[in-house]
């Protein structure tokens, strides 16, 4: 018997195939555009700026620079640091009461000397003196939910043996996890610098091992408007792939985002949202980190993250791997400073301003000069860029790692750890560091290389990024054949 549209079973069987991939085209064409929508919004959102960078503003540092830098004290040097700038831009440092002395004193002898108790806002988990600078304490009246967290527990009896009087020596010390105590101090922090500063036109938030260029920061946000919705930094991935700034290098939030992280909706008989800290109260206990948290904040209000790496970058200055990504570019703000190059940088940075160039990552091979050594016995150079020698070439000591990358056009520098047998290959030359554990870590450098990689770039266009999402994620080299 005839089955529908007058075709028999057995040719409406044949048909079936055609049928079906005239059906998935039909399917296909909506869905590529739904993915290509998708990708545009997703990645191509943090680039929704309204304004751009003044590319050739001048430095308003008077004078420009210094020489004999390293001879001169804190206040000759912050004699020429440009303070109208800070009736627009906002500094705010986050420390915690449990942070390495050492690192805190680098900071306030470096990248916080300049600024009065006025002009630097300091939040913390206690309410102290810190350099001369009242602390706040961020984590006062938070929500009575947070009692019952663990974490919270510790900040809540560092408060009340701290109010009491009681000797950090004493014999029962409370164990405090300062790094889990951080995530609840990001939200807090930003409402109530918007609070107590609300005619400021930028925040520029900060941790005790962030080196921040401030030269280059004054320069590069002359040219935003404040009223916009910025959310700068180094992005980095968060839950369900959400994009948020990394704390550690530094970032900005322009008066406009932090309008709009605040905003709640209001009716006759009052707000229906509730405030910021008991809105995002649970993702802030759940969440790692609180950066996180303010990024996830900050996208559910509409307002996703420029990502601006490597301007901002959480790599230390020590740890940098100069190459393409690592040179003609302006950099604003960097992590892990260890305290020596904080203080180093700090006087460097003072005799090696410009007026009408900003300070870029080639400027910065100047502190440590990697590549101009040859090799260092006991030293750590990394891995970045890296790739391991392959197996076949049975590499059994230093000198044959040598030879193993003076063999390949790519190579620039090795590491050999003598422990693993292990022959390292990079693309991207790092200075390191010294090696904790002697005997093991053996590094060099192919110094032809690297003086004709700086001699063919020579930086004739500087590159302010654009932003991006993803160009972070890029950065890893690949092991070249040979």
């Amino acid at each position: 018997m005839p089955s529908m549209m007058g075709k028999t079973p057995s040719a409406w069987s044949q048909m079936t195939p055609a049928t079906n991939k005239r059906r998935y085209r039909l399917l296909l064409a909506p869905l590529i555009l739904f993915m290509f929508l998708w990708v545009a919004v997703r990645f191509g959102s943090s680039a929704r700026v309204h304004s751009n960078p003044h590319l050739h503003a001048e430095s308003e540092f008077k004078p420009v620079n210094v020489q004999n830098a390293d001879r001169k004290s804190v206040q000759e040097l912050c004699a020429s640091f440009p303070k109208h700038v800070l009736d627009s831009i906002q500094p705010v440092l986050r420390i915690g009461h449990t942070e390495n002395r050492h690192k805190l004193e680098s900071q306030f002898d470096s990248v916080s000397s300049c600024f009065t108790s006025d002009e630097l806002v300091v939040f913390s988990d206690l309410v102290e003196d810190v350099r001369g600078h009242q602390t706040i304490d961020s984590l006062d009246n938070m929500p009575l939910e947070l009692q019952e967290n663990d974490h919270f527990k510790g900040y809540m009896s560092q408060k009340q043996r701290y109010n009491s009087n009681v000797s950090e020596a004493a014999s029962e010390p409370v164990h405090i996890d300062g790094w889990a105590v951080d995530r609840f101090k990001f939200l807090p922090m930003v409402e109530r610098i918007y609070h107590a500063r609300p005619d400021k036109e930028f925040y520029v938030f900060y941790e005790t091992d962030s080196y921040i260029f401030w030269d280059n920061m004054f320069r590069y946000l002359k040219g935003f408007d404040p009223n916009d919705e910025l959310y700068m930094g180094s992005p980095t991935v968060g839950r369900k792939r959400t994009s948020f700034a990394n704390g550690g290098p530094g970032f900005v939030l322009s008066r406009g985002a932090i309008k709009a992280l605040l905003r709640r909706q209001e009716g006759e008989d009052g707000y229906f949202t509730p405030p910021l800290v008991d809105r995002w109260l649970k993702r802030m206990v759940d969440d790692c980190c609180g950066d996180a948290t303010l990024g996830w904040a900050l996208n559910r209000m509409g307002v996703p993250v420029m990502g601006l790496w490597p301007m901002f970058n959480p790599h230390s200055l020590h740890d940098i791997p100069f190459g393409d990504k690592h040179w003609c570019q302006p950099v604003l703000g960097l992590h892990r400073t260890t305290p020596s190059d904080m203080r180093r940088l700090w006087k460097w940075e003072f005799e090696n301003r410009k007026q009408d160039t900003p300070i870029l990552y080639a400027d910065l091979w100047e502190v440590h000069r990697p590549g101009e050594q040859e090799e260092f016995i006991d030293w750590d150079n990394g891995n970045w860029n890296g790739w391991n020698a392959p197996w076949w070439r049975n590499i059994q000591s230093a000198e044959s790692c040598k030879q193993y990358c003076l063999g390949g056009r790519d190579c620039v520098q090795w590491h050999w750890i003598s422990t693993t047998k292990q022959c390292i290959g990079m693309s991207s030359f790092r200075y390191g560091e010294r090696a904790v554990d002697t005997g093991r870590h053996h590094s060099g450098w192919v110094r032809e290389r690297v003086a004709k990689f700086r001699n063919d770039h020579q930086c004739r266009n500087i590159e302010w990024v654009k932003p991006s999402l993803w160009r972070v994620f890029s950065d890893r080299g690949r092991a070249p054949l040979y």
